[in-house]
């Protein structure tokens, strides 16, 4: 670890003395980093605590070692296995069906190239009836009586 502090020009391990973390089969660790097949081959034939001979990808020159293995627990890999199963068991059982359809469909009729095609004219219906406004009255005003005088 300490090495690989001092000597690694990766800058993304190198804090933390080389440790990749851990990373499954497809090369996908934790964080979402992806590691080369080259580098992930090697690491999953270690044994734990083994070190490998120095390997090349695209990124440089790697010496790798196995510190710890991170298994499934029983219940997960016992459902992994009933996935798997039961996903080849459906796949051979779609190999194994014949469909069959009776009566055999018969093409569907089609329009010579020449005939035009009859377009449908679109057939227009009135819509419902707009409400007529309601009639709003005017605020009464009274207006004074004028005065009567007789002649």
């Amino acid at each position: 670890m300490t090495l690989a502090q001092e000597r690694s020009d990766d800058l993304g391990s190198r804090e933390s003395g080389g440790d990749l973390g851990f990373f499954d089969p497809q090369g996908v660790a934790e964080n979402g980093a992806t590691y080369p097949p080259e580098l992930v081959e090697t690491a999953f034939t270690l044994e734990e605590d083994e070190i490998s001979n120095p390997i090349r990808t695209q990124f440089g020159w790697h010496v790798i070692q196995v510190t710890d293995r991170q298994l499934p627990d029983r219940e997960e890999q016992l459902r992994q296995a009933r996935t798997e199963a039961l996903d080849a068991w459906v796949g051979e059982q779609r190999e194994a069906i014949m469909i069959e359809r009776f009566p055999e469909p018969t093409p569907s009729p089609t329009l010579a190239p020449t005939e035009p095609v009859p377009t449908a004219e679109p057939i227009y219906l009135p819509g419902p009836p707009t409400p007529l406004p309601t009639p709003t009255l005017a605020p009464a005003v009274e207006v004074p009586a004028e005065p009567t005088t007789t002649p």
